[in-house]
C-alpha cells in the first residue's frame, strides 16, 4: 500500500513539474512570436519607406511586391501593378534589352546583375534608374 502511495505521489509531482515546464515553454514561445512579429513590422516599415525603390518579381518578371517609394516615383498604386504587371513593361523599349539581359543572367546564373534603364511613369514621363537585380 505504501508503494502505491509513493508511486502516486511521484506521478503527481512529475505531472506538476511537466505541466509547469510546458507552461514556461508556451510563454517563451509566445514571447518569441510577438518579438518576431514586431521585428517583421519594423523591417516592413524600413522597406516600404526606404529612400530607394524596391520591388520583387517572380521568375516570369511579374511584380509581386513594390514599395511605396517606387510607386510614388512611377505614379501607380500597388493594386494596379502587384500581380498584374510584368516589370519589363515599365521599362521603355530603348532600354528593355538591358533589363532583359540582366534579368536572364540573374535567373540562369543566380548572380547579381544590374541594368541602366528608363522607366515609363503613369503620366508618360520617364525615370532614369539603375536596377540592381539579385535572387534570394
Amino acid at each position: 500500500m505504501v508503494l502505491v502511495y509513493v508511486l502516486a505521489i511521484a506521478f503527481g509531482i512529475g505531472w506538476v513539474l511537466t505541466n509547469h515546464h510546458q507552461r514556461n515553454l508556451r510563454a517563451s514561445a509566445q514571447k518569441l512570436s510577438l518579438e518576431t512579429i514586431d521585428d517583421a513590422r519594423k523591417l516592413f516599415g524600413l522597406v516600404e519607406h526606404a529612400p530607394c525603390g524596391y520591388h520583387s518579381l517572380n521568375e516570369h518578371g511579374m511584380i509581386l511586391k513594390i514599395n511605396r517609394t517606387e510607386l510614388q516615383w512611377l505614379g501607380y498604386s500597388a493594386d494596379e501593378l502587384i500581380g498584374k504587371q510584368l516589370y519589363r513593361k515599365l521599362v521603355i523599349s530603348e532600354t528593355r534589352g538591358a533589363f532583359d539581359e540582366a534579368f536572364r543572367r540573374v535567373l540562369e546564373d543566380g548572380h547579381e546583375g544590374s541594368a541602366e534603364c528608363e522607366l515609363m511613369c503613369r503620366d508618360r514621363s520617364t525615370l532614369r534608374a539603375r536596377l540592381l537585380l539579385s535572387t534570394w
